[in-house]
């Protein structure tokens, strides 16, 4: 088994080659995210989830207000719940113990709001899989400017395959630190206040139930 630790400080970093499905020019958007009938997710739901953000982010200067369209309150709500329901059956820590030496384990930390760079350490490292797993380890909101995406992505891959993706608890996913730094802000642009502060205190809930350690074995 092979343990593979990766940096969200990703340097000189292109376009992932799995966005190019969607070439936006500026001042479009692509189309809306639906939540999936039945509320089983897929790879391809979010593949397409992580897609249609990352287009939003190059269509200009009104993309912060736009994902209130492209993933509406009510999509990201369902996520959430759905994690929250994910998460309320781990505890506090979480073994990571593949059952091959063949399953590659990829550690990523401190992505913080870092979407473009976190999609571009999938793209290398490979998308989630009984092969691949990931552990994310927290602190994925705050500082950088796309901690709304992040968060829809991670905790999207984390409802798919609940075995594969672990998430634990940085010391940003808290009220304080998210107020602080930011993240309680950039949802209510994205958002609006009132949405906005919902969603974050959906958020607070989720991240009172993420384990705090993971072993990885």
């Amino acid at each position: 088994r092979r343990l593979r630790p990766t940096s969200s400080h990703a340097t000189d970093r292109p376009e992932p080659p799995s966005t190019s499905s969607i070439r936006m020019t500026r001042g479009t958007s692509p189309a809306a995210v639906a939540w999936p009938k039945g509320g089983e997710l897929t790879p391809e739901w979010v593949t397409n989830l992580a897609r249609v953000m990352e287009a939003n982010t190059r269509t200009g200067p009104d993309h912060p207000q736009n994902l209130r369209r492209l993933v509406p309150k009510s999509v990201m709500e369902k996520l959430l719940k759905a994690t929250l329901a994910v998460l309320e059956t781990e505890g506090t820590l979480v073994r990571v113990d593949p059952p091959s030496p063949d399953v590659n384990v990829n550690v990523v930390g401190d992505t913080h709001g870092q979407f473009h760079d976190a999609l571009r350490l999938v793209h290398l490292a490979g998308a989630p899989s009984a092969t691949n797993w990931y552990v994310f380890n927290g602190d994925f909101v705050d500082r950088g400017a796309w901690g709304a995406e992040l968060v829809a992505t991670v905790f999207a891959w984390k409802v798919c395959m609940p075995r594969y993706v672990t998430l634990t608890r940085g010391n940003h996913e808290c009220e304080f630190c998210t107020e602080v730094y930011g993240y309680k802000k950039e949802l209510e642009v994205k958002y609006g206040t009132k949405d906005g502060r919902a969603l974050w205190r959906l958020f607070m809930r989720v991240a009172s139930e993420l384990p705090l350690a993971a072993l990885v074995a």
